[in-house]
């Protein structure tokens, strides 16, 4: 089992190091013996046509016609072309993951739903805050089972992997970029902007882009992009279960950003019967929430990535890369890091789930702050935590 374990941490070092697909593959695999899946091939819809056009194809597919108030936003947004296809790379991928995500919840009725997302903890906690794996009621488990197997992981799993691939390539398109040639690379008059420059309804969700100045954000946006900036996000960001269309995506191209939900739950990349991906591109950024956040994914995939800067990253129960019935994952590139969880977490998996924590670089601390939980987690202190 040792010498298994060190295969596998060796393998996903070197799958997170190159990109998410790899990533995604590798853990897919893992989960199922060895057998991965693949990304929806984009290619055959020929995207280069830019966002405006991906956007109306998103609106035809749910047989909504855009209303022209909202293409003469994207016109004035003044995008430059290489943007504009970058852009629509990515809405594509979105589209096709919120298409696939649909699917793989489809079997599950309202009701059921309601139970597994009204308190996803009760798996664990099923009637107060006490877990002991002896003594604990077992009719939760018994009620949760039937309605796991309803859920097509196969759609789920292929759908973390379509969106990754959209993003991988949104990443590599700004890895081109040069400090001063940046602004020309996003707007074709290459000046620079600030503030909100634009805000598009879309049938999966809002798309929000933001300027290169410091700003804030909250909600449940499908696609939000910041562009530059000192930013604050508070709220439900980034998580999937909020958001109409089953994803959310947050991408922060750079600056040093606060991402404070306080002591709420299901934030900064958690997946509920969803999916949910927060990706901070530069850096020093502060990571603070409550329960189910920062890479948490509880039957659905949670990500967070960060690709650079010295981070900081604070909450309380199952995350920082914990799986239930799905995959939660914490990626970390490069920085000197601090993590702090109160329990279940940090690289923590429990039934058909996986859960990682994947720091690439750096002097790092890890700490599991189970005085907190004393009494309250398990009678024998046990955090469960860092594998």
């Amino acid at each position: 089992l040792h010498h298994w374990a060190g295969n596998k941490d060796a393998e996903l070092q070197q799958a997170a190091s190159q990109n998410l697909v790899k990533t995604f593959s590798r853990v897919i695999a893992t989960l199922n013996g060895g057998q991965s899946y693949t990304p929806v091939d984009l290619r055959k819809n020929e995207v280069g046509v830019g966002f405006p056009a991906a956007y109306q194809a998103l609106c035809k597919t749910y047989g909504v016609t855009p209303a022209s108030k909202d293409l003469a936003a994207i016109e004035k947004a003044g995008f430059s072309a290489a943007f504009n296809h970058a852009l629509g790379n990515l809405l594509t991928a979105a589209a096709e993951a919120a298409r696939l995500v649909k699917k793989a919840f489809a079997a599950l009725d309202i009701k059921e739903r309601s139970y597994l997302l009204s308190r996803p903890e009760r798996y664990f906690f099923p009637t107060d805050n006490q877990f002991n794996f002896l003594t604990a009621p077992t009719h939760v488990p018994v009620n949760v089972l039937p309605m796991v197997r309803k859920i097509d992981f196969v759609s789920l799993y292929t759908a973390a992997l379509t969106l990754g691939a959209g993003v991988d390539a949104f990443i590599d398109f700004f890895r081109t970029a040069t400090t001063t040639g940046y602004p020309a690379l996003i707007f074709a008059n290459g000046r620079r902007r600030n503030g909100t420059v634009l805000t598009l309804p879309s049938p999966i969700g809002d798309i929000v882009i933001m300027g290169q100045d410091a700003g804030s954000g909250s909600g449940d946006a499908a696609i939000w992009i910041d562009l530059g900036g000192n930013d604050r996000y508070t709220g439900r960001t980034a998580s999937g279960s909020s958001a109409s269309g089953g994803m959310s995506l947050l991408i922060d191209i750079e600056g040093d950003d606060v991402y404070n939900s306080g002591h709420g739950r299901y934030a900064q990349g958690f997946g509920g019967l969803s999916i949910g991906m927060l990706i901070d591109m530069a850096g020093d950024d502060k990571y603070q929430a409550g329960n189910m956040a920062q890479g948490c994914g509880i039957y659905g995939v949670g990500l967070l990535m960060d690709l650079k800067g010295r981070d900081f990253y604070q909450m309380g129960l199952m995350g920082q890369g914990f799986g239930l019935f799905g995959i939660g994952l914490l990626l970390d590139a490069d920085g000197d890091d601090r993590y702090f969880v109160t329990g279940m977490g940090q690289g923590a998996g429990s039934s058909l789930g996986f859960g990682g924590l994947l720091d690439l670089k750096g002097n790092d601390k890890y700490l599991a702050d189970r005085k907190k939980v004393r009494g309250k987690l398990v009678p024998d202190e046990w955090s469960h935590v860092q594998g």
